[in-house]
C-alpha cells in the first residue's frame, strides 16, 4: 500500500471515531465511508500526479544505458557533472580525487557498451570524453613520481556537457 493510500485511511478512521463520539453509529458510518472515499480519491489524484512527474523527468527510459547514466545508485549523470566541475576547477590533484574520475570514466564507457541505441552510445562516449582525457594524462605522465601530485593539461568539458544535455533528450524520446 502506497504512503499516501495508508495516510488516507488512517484520516479516514480519526474521523469515524470523532464522529462516533456524539452522533449515532449509522451516522458515524456514512461520514467515515464518505470521508475514505475522499481520502482516496485524493490517494489516486496524488499517485497519477506523481507518475507523470516521473514520466516528464525520465522519460521512457527504454535504452539500458540511459536507465544505467541517469537512474541507477548514484547516477553518472550527477557524478558526470560534479567530475566536469572538479576538471574545470582543477581539483584533480590527487590518487583520491583521481580514482572518482578513472572509476567513473570506466563505468561510463561499460553503459555505452551496453546501449542499444547507436546514438545513445555516441552521446556516451562524448561525455565521458574528458574523463578518458583525464586517465589517459595520468597514465602517461600527469602524476608527479615523487610527490604523488597530478598536473592535468586544460581539458575542454563543454562537449561533454552539451553531450549530456542531448543524451537527456534522447533518453526521454
Amino acid at each position: 500500500m502506497k504512503k499516501s493510500s495508508l495516510l488516507a485511511l488512517v484520516m479516514a478512521s480519526g474521523l469515524a471515531l470523532t464522529a462516533c463520539s456524539g452522533e449515532d453509529a449509522d451516522d458515524a458510518a456514512d461520514q467515515a465511508g464518505d470521508a475514505a472515499d475522499q481520502a482516496q480519491d485524493t490517494a489516486e489524484d496524488a499517485s497519477t500526479e506523481s507518475e507523470a512527474d516521473e514520466e516528464e523527468t525520465t522519460g521512457d527510459m527504454s535504452d539500458p544505458a540511459c536507465v544505467t547514466f541517469f537512474e541507477e545508485g548514484g547516477p553518472l549523470a550527477d557524478r558526470a557533472e560534479d567530475a566536469r566541475e572538479a576538471i574545470e576547477g582543477g581539483e584533480i590533484t590527487d590518487d583520491a580525487s583521481y580514482s572518482e574520475v578513472n572509476l567513473l570514466e570506466q563505468r561510463i564507457s561499460d553503459a555505452a557498451g551496453q546501449a542499444t541505441d547507436e546514438q545513445v552510445a555516441s552521446l556516451l562516449e562524448e561525455i565521458n570524453s574528458p574523463f578518458t582525457e583525464v586517465v589517459g594524462a595520468v597514465n602517461n605522465g600527469a602524476r608527479d613520481a615523487e610527490s604523488g601530485e597530478i598536473s592535468l593539461p586544460d581539458i575542454d568539458v563543454e562537449g561533454s556537457e552539451e553531450a549530456q544535455d542531448e543524451l537527456q533528450e534522447a533518453c526521454q524520446a
